[in-house]
């Protein structure tokens, strides 16, 4: 402890030196300068030299003697500096010695960042969840900003947890985002006391262990793991260790402040986004603070990022842009650095300036160079020239592994990287210097290392050629074989780094493999079709394109599975090819696809001997035949196992079930035509789990067909539905049971229950279940509606957006249109009509022009809202009565939920447009939809219906009635769970009884609105609720 540490003065670089000082005396002398107990040694070295090495050993030199006296100066400020103990010591100023580095005291111009990340870390001390994105240009500084904010805040808040990782470009692990997170979870957890660890753990602790290896450094769950208590099922597996370290996350983060840093996000995978998103979905998500950083430049390139930042803009998900430094702000950082090495580089600072181009690393590593090297004052400096000259002083070994590592680009195993650069011997002797240097630093595993920044790499990398480049991948390629480690990604990209093509390939098809088995589908569809072009005549190659196919179904892209099952189609036996090619038409007809799926289902339905109704006629005939067929047999069966049911009768049935669901909310009766031939079928056949299947999908049918006994003959079917999935017991069965529940709920006008259910199916399928794209499509469209009817505006904005992106990156065109078109009032929340039209129009330009399918009326209705939000009555009205006639003939209005939706927006539209000479016969007609509305008998619709009755009322000039009306409407929309009308209903209310209580209900609608984020509040309540004043407002 230096002097005036002791006194409790300020302590500065001098004190450091100082114990060198302390350090050097015992080498020299064998005992400390001072000696006693602790307050008299405090007191003499404030007030005595100590005796001079030399006197108690004479063998000491002179100069070493006195350096070592200087070192021990009673005043800090008379020590020496670093430059002058590196000049006494002889080093040379080309060494390759460390750089001073950027600190908290000298990051300058980066003051607003900082503060920015504490407010968001605050923030979660409040119980929120928060997210923060920092992205910027390589060598803009996220990494350093990162680094000094999370140094400021352990010493702020000393209890905070704080884990890090990072991804890398050329990693290829499963949930890569988030690998290097569990690690440092590990680490600590198992740094507890076990009591304290065991406390901590959640439930389904082996399925975490299970997906996330590293955790068994972790005593409790290594104790639960040999258990043996973990399921076979991988889908539920994957689903138990995402709740499990959510759990494990949360228990942490209610204890003690939470903050994860993850960096390089932009080399993360579509696989760890979901994980992500998972982890921090509302609602109790854990309340931590996660800073994630990426490269700017990379968002074009990586869809999954910009999906990250459509959230962004909100309290709980926040964008950080780190740009170059201002010249000013440069010049000032690259004179501070300077200044804390006690070196003058006024004559270079300009220069320096002009290289890094507002980089802080670059400003860093060329201000060294400058202060280092004599010639930088007059030739300049470039960070091509730096590494030439730094990498000339270290020692041959060093710079093969630093060759090594640079031509990786990924950490590497420490033993693999000495091993890969033929080094033997002390490996400090090659580490060190690279260390000291700051060229390299430890990374990814535990015995990890890899180059320090990106831009070394790089720029290290292409001064070597492309044979010693090959070279070092094809020993770091032969190594790895050799130590025998599971890393078939690695050994993909140093041989083919090599040149060995052959040998790369084997090892893609195995990283493909490897991924689908830790159920990362994005990655093992990008090393499938690594294969593929690598090995084009593999004896094995339509299995790999099956591989290739199946991956890219389960991920979600039904257009590029199809494309693939349809080339293999070509080239294998018949057998083979039909299973193939209904697959694909399947994957096209789910997908939006609807012509190209047809197209394929033609072919597969003749080979069969189906054939599919020509026009809604038609296909009204067939199914009612059927349907009479259904109810003449009923819905009894023979069971038995799928082995003793030949292949091409299930075949018919897949086909059928394929056809259906593709159909059944594309041309609803062709669909529910080939339902009902789907449900004779499968209990023809007498195989359970197809039975099942069928049963969820007759109860939606039945909901949809509605009707005074409809309400009991659904809870039979959802009785004898959930019997069957519970006997199939496998979990696309059971996710269906509860898939149907939500549907019909939802055709009931039972909006909560629609919407828990449909959340909860979507749960099941996409963790339990693959190929399911279109079930949760469904499931997401009936939940979100729900939502909508229930007035949830703020999380239905928030999710559309990212449901919308992830549809278009996958190229799945029936998800995109229907978030485009069915929940297109999200962005006239937002009060931006313009942009709700053009979403209307891009998805309708890639929809089929031929027939009136759902999406062509949900389009009609969107582009009628919109005219209606913003004014345009007429033209609206127009619009919904020229396409009144198709719509009528298209057979969809025999849904009757479609058909009180459509009533009362005519009717809406009726009211908001009744005008002049058009005025009474508009009002009589929406006289008339409002009693067609109400025949139907539904909770949810009477309501509709006497809010139109209002509006009529009062645009009749009969106050009361239209008071006692909406009185009447907003009461059972409430009990209806409808508040999104409620709201436009009290609104309405409160305007007509002005005074104290109807000021009180408009404050409330205001409130409402406000929490709800919805920004034009008169607009949205004229949508819902037009008709309520003498003359309709023309918005503009």
């Amino acid at each position: 402890m230096s002097p005036e540490q002791g006194a409790q003065t300020a302590i500065s670089k001098a004190s450091d030196w100082y114990s060198v000082g302390v350090i050097l005396y015992q080498a020299l002398t064998g005992r400390l300068p001072f000696r006693g107990k602790f307050f008299e040694v405090m007191l003499r070295k404030q007030t005595r030299d100590p005796i001079q090495p030399r006197e108690i050993n004479p063998h000491v030199p002179r100069d070493l003697n006195d350096f070592c006296m200087r070192l021990l100066r009673r005043e800090a400020d008379t020590r020496p500096t670093g430059r002058e103990i590196m000049r006494a010591l002889g080093v040379p100023r080309s060494s390759a010695m460390s750089p001073p580095s950027i600190s908290a005291g000298s990051f300058i111009g980066r003051e607003r960042q900082i503060a920015e990340l504490h407010d968001a870390f605050r923030a979660t001390r409040e119980g929120q969840t928060v997210v923060v994105y920092v992205h910027g240009s390589s060598g803009m500084g996220k990494s350093t900003l990162a680094r000094i904010f999370l140094e400021q805040l352990k010493e702020k808040t000393l209890n905070a947890i704080i884990l890090q990782g990072r991804c890398y470009e050329r990693e290829s692990v499963p949930y890569k985002a988030l690998d290097g997170v569990v690690d440092s979870l590990s680490k600590h957890l198992a740094s507890l006391r076990r009591a304290k660890a065991e406390s901590l753990m959640p439930r389904n602790r082996a399925a975490l262990a299970r997906v996330f290896p590293v955790m068994l450094q972790v005593d409790s769950i290594f104790d639960a793991r040999s258990a043996k208590r973990e399921t076979i099922d991988l889908f539920t597996m994957r689903r138990q260790a995402f709740g499990a370290l959510r759990e494990l996350l949360a228990n942490i983060a209610s204890r003690k402040p939470l903050v994860i840093y993850i960096d390089d996000l932009q080399w993360a995978d579509a696989d760890s986004t979901f994980l992500l998103e998972e982890l921090l979905r509302p609602p109790d998500a854990p309340p931590l603070l996660l800073v994630a950083g990426f490269r700017t430049e990379e968002i074009d390139e990586k869809p999954f990022l910009k999906q990250l930042l459509l959230q962004a803009g909100t309290e709980n998900c926040r964008e950080l842009v780190i740009g170059p430094l201002a010249g000013g702000e440069a010049r000032e950082l690259t004179r501070s650095l300077f200044a804390a090495a006690d070196v003058s580089g006024e004559p270079f600072i300009e220069s320096i300036v002009h290289e890094a181009a507002g980089s802080p690393f670059l400003l860093e590593q060329l201000t060294h160079y400058g202060m280092m090297n004599e010639r930088a004052a007059t030739a300049g400096v470039s960070l091509t020239t730096m590494l030439e000259e730094r990498m000339s002083q270290l020692p041959s070994g060093a710079r093969q592994l630093l060759n090594v590592l640079a031509v990786a680009r990924r950490p590497v195993d420490e033993a693999v990287a000495l091993n890969a650069s033929g080094l033997s011997g002390d490996p400090l002797q090659s580490l060190t210097p690279l260390r000291a240097a700051q060229f390299i630093r430890s990374g990814g595993t535990q015995y990890g290392i890899e180059v320090y920044h990106d831009r070394i790499g790089e720029t290290i990398g292409s001064l070597l050629d492309d044979s010693e480049r090959r070279q070092i991948h094809r020993r770091l390629a032969q190594t790895i074989e050799a130590r025998g480690l599971d890393d078939p990604e690695s050994l993909y990209e140093d041989y083919l780094g090599a040149g060995e093509t052959d040998r790369a390939a084997v090892h893609a098809e195995a990283a493909a493999r490897k991924a689908a088995s830790a159920l990362a589908f994005d990655r093992a569809a990008l090393y499938f079709r690594r294969a593929i072009e690598l090995k084009p005549d593999a004896p094995n190659l339509n299995e790999m394109k099956i591989g290739l196919g199946d991956a890219l179904a389960n991920a979600g892209r039904p257009a590029e599975a199809a494309r693939e099952f349809l080339e293999t189609a070509k080239t294998t036996s018949a057998r083979r090819a039909l299973e193939l090619r209904q697959r694909a038409g399947a994957q096209l007809l789910m997908g939006g696809h609807i012509e190209e799926g047809l197209e394929v289902f033609r072919v597969v339905m003749e080979t069969v001997g189906f054939r599919l109704a020509k026009g809604p006629k038609r296909a009204l005939l067939s199914l009612v035949l059927r349907r009479l067929l259904i109810k003449l047999r009923g819905l009894r069966f023979t069971e038995r196992p799928a082995e003793l049911i030949s292949e091409s009768d299930l075949l018919r049935i897949d086909i059928c079930w394929a056809v259906a669901a593709g159909l059944g909310v594309v041309d609803l009766i062709r669909g529910a035509d080939f339902q009902s031939l789907h449900l004779l079928l499968a209990l023809r056949a007498g195989e359970i789990s197809r039975i099942a299947r069928a049963m969820a999908f007759e109860v939606s049918q039945a909901a949809a067909r509605g009707g005074g006994a409809a309400q009991e003959r659904v809870a039979e079917l959802i009785e004898k539905t959930e019997t069957l999935a519970a006997r199939a017991g496998n979990p696309h069965a059971k996710g269906l049971a509860i898939w149907a529940r939500g549907l019909s709920s939802y055709l009931m006008g039972h909006w909560k229950e629609a919407a828990e259910y449909c959340e909860r199916a979507a749960e099941v399928l996409r963790d339990q279940c693959t190929g399911v794209t279109w079930e949760l499509t469904i499931a997401n469209r009936f939940m979100l509606t729900s939502l909508l009817y229930l007035g949830e505006m703020v999380e239905v904005s928030r999710r559309v957006p990212q449901l919308l992106s992830a549809a278009l990156e996958q190229g799945n065109l029936f998800a995109a249109t229907d978030l485009r078109t069915r929940l297109n009032a999200i962005w006239l929340a937002g009060d931006d009509p313009d942009r709700a039209r053009d979403e209307v129009i891009a998805a309708m330009t890639t929809w089929p022009r031929k027939g009136f399918h759902l999406q062509h009326y949900s389009s009609l209705v969107a582009l009628a809202q919109i005219e209606l939000y913003t004014g345009d009555y007429e033209i609206a009205w127009k619009h919904i009565e020229a396409q009144w006639r198709p719509l009528e003939k298209s057979m969809l209005l025999r849904i009757q939920g479609l058909r009180i939706d459509a009533m009362q927006l005519r009717a809406r539209l009726a009211l908001a447009s009744a005008f002049g000479d058009q005025r009474e016969r508009r009002l009589r007609l929406a006289e008339k939809l409002a009693a067609k509305i109400e025949r139907e008998n539904m909770a949810y619709a009477n309501p509709l219906a006497t809010l139109i009755r209002a509006g009529i009322a009062r645009q009749r000039g009969d106050g009361g009635r239209a008071l006692t009306l909406t009185e009447k409407a907003l009461k059972d929309f409430e009990a209806a769970d409808m508040q999104l009308y409620a709201v436009a209903a009290r609104r309405r209310l409160g305007e007509m009884l002005g005074g104290d209580r109807g000021r009180q209900l408009v404050a409330q609608t205001e409130e409402w609105m406000t929490k709800q984020q919805i920004k034009n509040p008169p607009r949205l309540i004229n949508l819902l609720a037009p008709g309520f004043s003498a003359r309709q407002e023309k918005f503009s």
